[in-house]
Protein backbone atom coordinates (compact mmCIF):
# COMPACT_ATOMS: atom_id res chain seq x y z
CA UNK A 1 0.00 0.00 0.00
CA UNK A 2 1.14 3.16 -1.17
CA UNK A 3 -0.15 6.75 -0.38
CA UNK A 4 -0.65 9.19 -3.57
CA UNK A 5 0.11 12.55 -4.25
CA UNK A 6 -3.03 13.67 -2.68
CA UNK A 7 -4.22 13.68 0.91
CA UNK A 8 -6.29 10.87 0.93
CA UNK A 9 -4.57 7.84 1.53
CA UNK A 10 -5.05 4.91 -1.05
CA UNK A 11 -6.33 1.55 0.22
CA UNK A 12 -7.32 -1.03 -2.36
CA UNK A 13 -10.78 -1.16 -3.48
CA UNK A 14 -11.09 -5.27 -2.81
CA UNK A 15 -8.49 -7.54 -1.76
CA UNK A 16 -4.54 -6.91 -0.15
CA UNK A 17 -2.84 -5.49 -4.07
CA UNK A 18 -2.71 -2.65 -5.73
CA UNK A 19 -0.90 -1.14 -8.95
CA UNK A 20 0.38 2.24 -8.12
CA UNK A 21 2.44 4.39 -10.36
CA UNK A 22 5.57 5.96 -9.50
CA UNK A 23 8.13 9.45 -10.42
CA UNK A 24 7.11 10.91 -13.71
CA UNK A 25 5.81 9.79 -16.96
CA UNK A 26 4.70 5.92 -16.33
CA UNK A 27 3.78 3.89 -18.90
CA UNK A 28 2.87 0.11 -18.73
CA UNK A 29 1.85 -2.33 -21.24
CA UNK A 30 0.49 -6.03 -20.71
CA UNK A 31 0.06 -8.15 -23.45
CA UNK A 32 -1.54 -11.40 -23.18
CA UNK A 33 0.86 -14.75 -23.79
CA UNK A 34 -2.18 -16.61 -24.13
CA UNK A 35 -5.08 -15.08 -25.89
CA UNK A 36 -5.21 -12.73 -28.96
CA UNK A 37 -8.28 -11.08 -31.03
CA UNK A 38 -10.99 -13.12 -32.41
CA UNK A 39 -13.55 -12.07 -34.92
CA UNK A 40 -17.33 -11.68 -34.15
CA UNK A 41 -16.21 -10.83 -30.47
CA UNK A 42 -16.84 -8.38 -28.32
CA UNK A 43 -14.60 -7.03 -25.88
CA UNK A 44 -14.87 -5.47 -22.03
CA UNK A 45 -12.32 -4.06 -20.14
CA UNK A 46 -13.48 -3.35 -16.32
CA UNK A 47 -10.34 -1.66 -13.93
CA UNK A 48 -10.65 -0.05 -10.80
CA UNK A 49 -8.92 3.63 -11.20
CA UNK A 50 -7.52 5.83 -8.41
CA UNK A 51 -6.23 9.13 -10.45
CA UNK A 52 -4.18 11.38 -8.13
CA UNK A 53 -3.65 13.94 -10.60
CA UNK A 54 -5.94 13.33 -13.42
CA UNK A 55 -3.46 13.23 -16.63
CA UNK A 56 -2.86 10.11 -18.59
CA UNK A 57 -5.03 7.13 -19.78
CA UNK A 58 -5.58 4.00 -20.34
CA UNK A 59 -7.02 1.52 -22.70
CA UNK A 60 -7.15 -1.75 -25.32
CA UNK A 61 -4.80 -2.21 -27.56
CA UNK A 62 -3.72 -4.94 -29.96
CA UNK A 63 0.18 -6.03 -30.31
CA UNK A 64 1.66 -4.32 -32.97
CA UNK A 65 4.45 -1.64 -33.66
CA UNK A 66 2.29 1.14 -32.85
CA UNK A 67 1.26 -0.54 -29.59
CA UNK A 68 5.18 -0.56 -28.17
CA UNK A 69 4.57 3.47 -28.74
CA UNK A 70 1.11 3.86 -26.77
CA UNK A 71 -0.23 4.50 -30.29
CA UNK A 72 -3.31 3.06 -32.03
CA UNK A 73 -5.50 1.87 -29.07
CA UNK A 74 -8.55 0.47 -29.84
CA UNK A 75 -10.76 1.72 -27.04
CA UNK A 76 -9.05 4.19 -24.36
CA UNK A 77 -9.91 6.57 -21.43
CA UNK A 78 -8.43 9.60 -20.19
CA UNK A 79 -7.84 10.06 -16.06
CA UNK A 80 -8.77 13.30 -16.48
CA UNK A 81 -12.19 12.75 -16.30
CA UNK A 82 -12.29 11.12 -13.59
CA UNK A 83 -12.80 11.75 -9.50
CA UNK A 84 -9.26 12.42 -7.97
CA UNK A 85 -8.10 10.73 -4.73
CA UNK A 86 -10.98 8.23 -4.81
CA UNK A 87 -11.70 4.73 -6.91
CA UNK A 88 -13.56 5.14 -9.63
CA UNK A 89 -14.95 2.13 -12.58
CA UNK A 90 -13.86 2.32 -15.57
CA UNK A 91 -15.15 0.33 -18.40
CA UNK A 92 -13.92 -0.01 -21.81
CA UNK A 93 -15.83 -1.84 -24.60
CA UNK A 94 -14.63 -2.46 -28.21
CA UNK A 95 -15.39 -5.37 -30.59
CA UNK A 96 -13.34 -7.15 -33.19
CA UNK A 97 -14.78 -7.40 -36.82
CA UNK A 98 -13.66 -10.18 -39.18
CA UNK A 99 -10.87 -9.43 -41.82
CA UNK A 100 -9.78 -6.21 -39.14
CA UNK A 101 -6.24 -5.70 -38.64
CA UNK A 102 -6.53 -6.89 -34.99
CA UNK A 103 -7.67 -9.66 -35.62
CA UNK A 104 -4.84 -12.98 -34.86
CA UNK A 105 -3.22 -10.58 -32.73
CA UNK A 106 -2.26 -10.42 -29.00
CA UNK A 107 -4.37 -8.92 -26.76
CA UNK A 108 -3.15 -5.57 -25.10
CA UNK A 109 -3.46 -3.36 -22.12
CA UNK A 110 -1.81 -0.07 -21.42
CA UNK A 111 -1.70 2.90 -19.35
CA UNK A 112 0.37 6.02 -20.00
CA UNK A 113 1.32 9.05 -18.33
CA UNK A 114 -0.47 8.32 -15.08
CA UNK A 115 1.48 9.72 -12.35
CA UNK A 116 0.79 8.93 -9.34
CA UNK A 117 -2.40 6.95 -10.31
CA UNK A 118 -3.18 3.22 -9.11
CA UNK A 119 -5.13 0.58 -10.90
CA UNK A 120 -6.65 -2.60 -8.95
CA UNK A 121 -9.56 -5.17 -10.54
CA UNK A 122 -8.45 -5.54 -14.34
CA UNK A 123 -11.21 -7.76 -15.61
CA UNK A 124 -10.55 -8.43 -19.24
CA UNK A 125 -13.92 -10.32 -20.47
CA UNK A 126 -14.83 -11.62 -23.96
CA UNK A 127 -18.20 -12.34 -25.82
CA UNK A 128 -19.65 -13.40 -28.81
CA UNK A 129 -21.09 -10.63 -30.78
CA UNK A 130 -24.24 -11.08 -32.12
Amino acid sequence: IMRPLGASKLQPSEGNNVLQSAGSNCALRIFSSNYVFEAHTAYKLEVEVFPANGSGSLGLVAESPAARTMKGALAEQQLSGLKRDQWNHVTLEWQCEPDSGEEGKRIGIFCQDFEGAALDNVVLKARVAQ
